[in-house]
């Protein structure tokens, strides 16, 4: 019970929704559904089993009424994933230092461990600057990347190098940030951090983490 509003128990299912629950639930009559909705403002129980056809009106009732308790953020929950990455074409500046700065155009792929996340399996295009030290070392690394679903949404997110060689990151890592986004991914916020603990020829990979949501 919710509200003054009891759920019946037998032969049914519910689906939780954001401040109330919907169940259904089958009388045993060929073509009755009833539907009932716990409301906890107290409105009591909203039953539909009467005239013939009714179990396809309840059914409908249901869906619609469910999927319009489900709010869009709903997946603002935290997780983890991987990326790698794939060079593309690159320009390095001398400047007088002896220090360059590289521009690099490359490609990513992004998987969440949660196959169900909307950001799980998405392609970047990414623009990165890497400024190095004469001798070599990283001075500063930072970038932008739009990621596309198979849709054709968009996110677009900026990325930063904030450490590297330390002993608690002994490759490199960073955070980044999302500041746009098209489709169902418009209004979106979030951040987070990411490791690079692999180079490769002709790319690199490494592990992420954070949280995005909609406004």
């Amino acid at each position: 019970p919710r509200g003054g509003c009891s759920c019946p128990a037998p032969a049914t299912f519910g689906l939780p929704g954001h401040g109330r629950v919907l169940f259904l639930k089958w009388t045993g009559d060929p073509g009755v559904l009833s539907l009932y909705c716990c409301l906890p403002v107290g409105r009591g129980c909203l039953t539909s089993h009467s005239g013939e056809g009714t179990m396809r009106r309840a059914a409908l009732l249901f869906v619609t009424t469910a999927l319009a308790t489900v709010p869009v953020s709903s997946f603002a929950d935290a997780t983890t994933g991987r990326y790698a990455t794939h060079n593309g074409p690159e320009t390095t500046q001398e400047l007088a230092d002896g220090s360059k700065i590289q521009t690099s155009h490359y490609s990513q792929i992004s998987f969440a461990d949660d196959q169900s996340h909307p950001l799980d399996n998405v392609s970047s295009e990414c623009v990165g600057r890497f400024h190095t030290s004469a001798a070599g070392a990283l001075i500063s690394a930072d970038g932008m990347c739009t990621s596309f679903d198979a849709a054709g949404d968009t996110a677009s997110f900026w990325w930063r190098a904030d450490k590297s060689g330390t002993s608690d990151c002994p490759g490199l890592c960073g955070s980044w940030g999302y500041f746009n986004g098209t489709g169902k991914y418009k209004g979106i916020v979030g951040s987070g951090s990411w490791v690079r603990d692999t180079i490769f020829h002709n790319g690199s990979s490494g592990t992420w983490k954070g949280e995005a949501k909609l406004q």
